[in-house]
């Protein structure tokens, strides 16, 4: 008997060669938005399967949560939203499991390892893209040979534009003169 079901099962795993790549424990996914699962098959798979979330804490998440019927198993990759009451609670010990279908539950034909859901990771900073900060430009003046900077404070290097170019070009210029005056005084009292 026992001889029997190993055969069976050998047999089963040579039909459905399909496996599962992500998620996984190193890559799993976020509560928020779409979630992309990966996998291999080869060509005796069948043609296409249903995708089921499952958790065994039943106080996370339902027993079953069907995300996708009817995928195409040469695809190798499918993008799922996130179910009707949303994508469950954060935590771990999550499966996807690949179904017959989805009247045929009971038929598995792939699971992945297991994986956790987290919530997004939030930049601490952000900037609007497209849009350039207003830059503050100091002119210098001939008493105090002052140059003219134009930075923000994200970027310490000068910013080349037409208007801030020339005030640069005008402050290096009034800086040497200033310099050169400054100089020539020290020379004449000596």
């Amino acid at each position: 008997m026992f001889s029997s079901l190993a055969i069976l099962a050998a047999f089963v795993a040579s039909v459905s060669a399909i496996s599962i790549i992500s998620p996984n424990p190193s890559k799993g996914w976020t509560n928020d938005g779409s979630n992309t699962i990966t996998w291999s098959s080869v060509s005796t798979d069948p043609k296409n399967f249903t995708i089921i979330l499952e958790n065994h804490n039943t106080t996370t998440t339902p027993v079953q949560q069907q995300l996708a019927a009817l995928v195409v198993t040469s695809d190798g990759k499918a993008t799922v939203n996130p179910p009707s009451e949303g994508w469950p609670a954060v935590g771990g010990n999550y499966f996807i499991k690949f179904v017959a279908s989805a009247e045929q539950t009971s038929t598995q034909l792939a699971q992945s390892q297991a994986f956790s859901i987290e919530a997004p990771v939030v930049s601490s900073s952000s900037t609007t893209q497209g849009s350039t900060p207003a830059t503050p430009v100091t002119p210098a003046t001939a008493d105090t040979g002052a140059e003219a900077s134009s930075t923000d404070s994200s970027d310490s290097s000068p910013t080349d534009t037409g208007a801030s170019a020339a005030v640069l070009g005008v402050s290096v210029h009034t800086g040497l003169v200033g310099a050169f005056v400054v100089l020539s005084a020290f020379l004449a009292q000596l």
